[in-house]
């Protein structure tokens, strides 16, 4: 009898074992913030990339930008600036730092920088724009002006070649991943270029029969434009509130979704490339097949708008940025796993029908953390909800080194923070 006893109690404790570790009671990680430097009258010299892989982080103070030891909270080397700062960024193998300045002298120009000795490498005329390759290479292109597309080679900095648009100037442009082609795009259709050797691949024009009822005064315009990960497939979005799939090499059009009834804002493709997300003004955010332009899941409209959407390393969770606040949608279960806290911080102002401003999601590049910032305040996550901290007097840029170990804030006093992420089981 005693012995069948222990053997109902032993199950009910295996079952109780199972279900805590299914619900994370038994070997969670804890994840906490610490502050471990405070930079004073200074800010990020970059919005969106202020680490470099290797990490270091670059710090502007008055009219240098100095870069950081971000894990020893030390000056490696510094370089000076003139002129109005554009951008800065590192090269892929840490080894170049890139400033664009304009200047009223020289206009705008690029300079590139030895990261260890803070020593100038050469001058470029134009704007960079950059886009890191996986194997260790770098491919940039400087717009001289809106009328000249110039390709450079990253290494020796070497003019290859340059070319003009085509009938029209586009104020925007994106290189593939793989650094082969670039897209220009925000009119009526976009161009598709050959990076390494400037011919003009396609020209990137959107169907203009539509399911809706077009207005008479509807201007159709490519408004933005993503590469897959694999740099094979170019999602666009246009002004009727369309998604275009082309085929990178060709130009050829792939697919045309169409669903979402107010305007869309933001693009983002799983990190394997097979599905495509959207976020609308209508207050839906939708996942797309890519092969198939098929819509897989919609995401229920609220009483906000969407704003971005972001697909975790592993693409199997969707942070989905609103107004005010953030979801996360569970791609295989196909429903929301966790819905944040509202900031009571943002902006509520509307202009033409829009909001002045809104929670910018981020997501930690190894997927751990998830970010939302507001106007005053920077809430911190885990990437299935539950809440780590939250920074009191902190605004945009916001970023987190490539190892997800440094988290760095601005604060509203004009100071650079950089908080220690720390993990305890």
């Amino acid at each position: 009898m005693q012995s069948r006893s222990l053997s109902v109690w032993s199950k009910i404790l295996s079952v109780f074992i199972i279900l805590a570790a299914t619900l994370g009671c038994f070997g969670q990680a804890k994840t906490s913030l610490k502050l471990i430097k405070t930079i004073s009258n200074a800010e990020l010299a970059s919005w969106d990339r202020p680490f470099s892989r290797q990490g270091l982080l670059a710090v502007r103070t008055g009219n240098v930008v100095q870069l950081w030891d971000a894990q020893t909270g030390t000056v490696r080397s510094s370089v000076p600036l003139q002129g109005k700062l554009l951008d800065a960024f590192f090269s892929n193998d840490g080894e170049t730092f890139f400033t664009s300045n304009k200047e009223k002298s020289t206009g705008v120009t690029t300079k590139l920088w030895n990261v260890q000795t803070g020593q100038l490498k050469t001058t470029l005329s134009g704007l960079l724009i950059y886009q890191p390759i996986s194997k260790g290479l770098d491919a940039f292109m400087s717009l001289a002006d809106r009328n000249e597309l110039k390709f450079w080679n990253a290494q020796t900095g070497e003019l290859t070649k340059t070319v003009r648009p085509y009938k029209d100037n586009f104020s925007n442009s994106k290189i593939s991943f793989d650094g082969r082609r670039v897209i220009r795009y925000g009119d009526k259709k976009g161009f598709l270029w050959e990076t390494d050797t400037g011919r003009l691949v396609a020209e990137l024009k959107p169907p203009e029969q539509r399911d809706i009822l077009i207005p008479w005064y509807a201007d159709l315009k490519l408004w933005g434009a993503v590469f897959s990960p694999d740099s094979k497939v170019i999602a666009t979005e246009d002004s009727l509130n369309s998604i275009e799939l082309w085929d990178a090499e060709t130009g050829r059009l792939l697919a045309f979704l169409q669903g979402h009834n107010s305007t869309i804002y933001a693009l983002s493709f799983s990190p394997d490339g097979k599905l495509l997300a959207s976020a609308s003004r209508d207050g839906t955010a939708r996942i797309w097949e890519v092969q198939t332009g098929r819509l897989i899941d919609r995401v229920k409209a609220g009483k906000e708008i969407a704003t971005r959407v972001i697909f975790n390393p592993e693409g199997t969770l969707l942070a989905i940025g609103y107004h005010t606040h953030a979801k996360i949608w569970d791609v295989s279960r196909a429903q929301v796993r966790a819905t944040l806290t509202p900031h009571a911080d943002v902006n509520k102002m509307v202009l033409f029908g829009s909001y002045l401003d809104s929670v910018e999601p981020l997501l930690s590049p190894q997927g751990k953390l998830l970010l939302t910032i507001g106007n005053k305040s920077v809430k911190v996550w885990t990437i299935t909800g539950e809440p780590v901290m939250t920074i009191d007097a902190a605004h945009l840029p916001v970023s987190v080194s490539a190892d997800d170990k440094v988290l760095v804030t601005t604060s509203r006093n004009g100071s650079v923070l950089l908080w220690a992420i720390e993990e305890e089981t």
